[in-house]
C-alpha cells in the first residue's frame, strides 16, 4: 500500500476531512490532498504530525510498519500521569515547558500522546518531578502501586483546588466516614495491602538534564525562491522544521528555501534562508518579493531621483530587473540571514 492510500485510508476510517487533517498539522487542504496522492514526499516532521493526527504511528505513515497502532495506547497513558504529576504542582503546560527548556507544542505533544517519548525523556521528566521512573512508565501499577479511577482523580483534583477551610472540611468529612466503615466492619479491603502512597514535593529537587535543547519551530516554503530567473512560492506547500533556538533571529517567523546562483556568493543554490514576514522593507535589505507571480530573493533598491524600484543580484551576471508600471510586486519579507540543515 502507498503512503498517501495509507493516510487517505487513515483520515476516513476516523470521519475525518482533509481540511481538518490539513488544521491538526498546519497545512492546508490541498497540500493533505497531494499527500494523499503521492505528489509530495512525506518527510519526518511531515510523518510525525500525519501520525499523531491520525492516532497512528510514523511507521505505519511510511509503510515501515503494518500495526496501525504500535504503542499508542502506551503514549497517551504515559501522558495522563505526566498531566497528574503537572497538575500535583499547579503548573500549566506553558510554565512547565518553559521551566523544562522546552517549546510549548513539543511538551502538550507527550501529555496528549501524540508525540514518541523516549527513555532518556522519560527519566528527565522523573527527575524534575523527583519521582521514581515507573511512576511514569506505569511499571509500578504493574508491580502493585496504587492504581486510580478518573473519578478519584477527580476528586483529588478538586480537593487540592479548595482552599484551607475547605480542605479542613473535606478531612473532617473523610475522617469520620473511615472511622463509621471501621467500626461497622465495612471497610473495602479489597488490594489495601497494595496501596503505596507518593509523595509529590511541592519543588523539583532537580531542573532537567542540561543537555536537553530548546528548539523553535518555522514553517519551510518548500517551493524554493528564485535567486535567478524567478520561481512560483505556492504560500500553501510548507513543511515545519526546527532549529536551536538559538540559532534562529528573534524576528524570524518563516524560512525559505533558495534556488539559482544570482545571489552567491552569500546564498547558494538550494540554501534556507530565515525570513521576516512583513509588507515593506527598506532599500539596501536583502528580501523575498513575488513579481507577477514569480518569487525572487534580492536586493532591494529604490532610487528616489529616477523613481525606479529595482530588484537587484549580488552576481554580476544577472542585470537588474526593473519593476515597471503594470508590474505586480509584493515583500513577502527580509531576509535575516542563512539556515543550517534543520533539525
Amino acid at each position: 500500500m502507498k503512503i498517501g492510500d495509507r493516510i487517505r485510508n487513515l483520515r476516513i476510517e476516523q470521519g475525518l476531512t482533509q481540511e481538518e487533517v490539513g488544521n491538526c498539522i498546519g497545512v492546508n487542504k490541498a497540500t493533505v490532498m497531494r499527500y494523499e496522492n503521492g505528489e509530495i514526499d512525506i518527510k519526518r516532521t511531515v510523518a510525525i504530525k500525519l501520525a499523531g493526527a491520525l492516532h497512528t504511528t510514523p511507521a505505519y505513515i511510511m509503510g515501515w510498519d503494518n500495526r496501525k497502532n504500535t504503542d499508542i495506547d502506551e503514549y497517551i497513558a504515559f501522558g495522563e500521569r505526566l498531566q497528574m504529576l503537572r497538575n500535583a504542582k499547579g503548573l500549566s503546560q506553558k510554565s512547565l515547558a518553559q521551566e523544562l527548556g522546552m517549546p510549548q507544542q513539543t511538551y502538550q505533544g507527550y501529555e496528549s500522546g501524540k508525540r514518541k517519548v523516549n527513555l532518556h525523556q522519560i527519566q528527565a521528566f522523573a527527575d524534575y518531578f523527583n519521582v521514581p521512573l515507573d511512576c511514569l512508565t506505569g511499571t509500578e501499577e504493574a508491580s502493585g502501586a496504587l492504581a486510580i479511577s478518573s473519578h478519584e482523580r477527580e476528586s483529588v483534583e478538586k480537593y487540592r483546588a479548595c482552599d484551607n477551610y475547605g480542605k479542613g472540611m473535606i478531612d473532617t468529612v473523610l475522617d469520620h466516614e473511615y472511622d463509621r466503615c471501621k467500626k461497622q466492619g465495612t471497610l473495602v479491603r479489597e488490594n489495601s495491602a497494595k496501596i503505596r502512597i507518593l509523595e509529590i514535593p511541592e519543588k523539583p529537587i532537580e531542573t532537567l538534564d542540561e543537555e536537553l535543547t530548546e528548539y523553535a519551530e518555522l514553517p519551510l516554503y518548500d517551493e524554493p525562491a528564485s535567486a535567478g530567473l524567478g520561481n512560483y512560492l505556492n504560500d500553501g506547500r510548507c513543511e515545519p522544521v526546527q532549529y536551536p533556538a538559538g540559532d534562529v533571529p528573534p524576528k524570524a517567523n518563516m524560512c525559505v528555501r533558495i534556488a539559482g546562483d544570482s545571489m552567491e556568493p552569500d546564498y547558494v543554490n538550494g540554501s534556507i534562508v530565515f525570513v521576516e514576514a512583513r509588507p515593506a522593507i527598506e532599500s539596501g535589505q536583502i528580501g523575498i518579493f513575488t513579481l507577477n507571480g514569480e518569487s525572487f530573493c534580492k536586493k532591494l533598491i529604490l532610487d528616489y531621483e529616477k523613481r525606479e524600484t529595482i530588484l537587484r543580484s549580488y552576481n554580476p551576471k544577472y542585470d537588474d530587473i526593473k519593476i515597471k508600471e503594470y508590474d505586480e510586486l509584493r515583500t513577502i519579507g527580509r531576509v535575516l540571514g542563512k539556515a543550517l540543515p534543520a533539525r
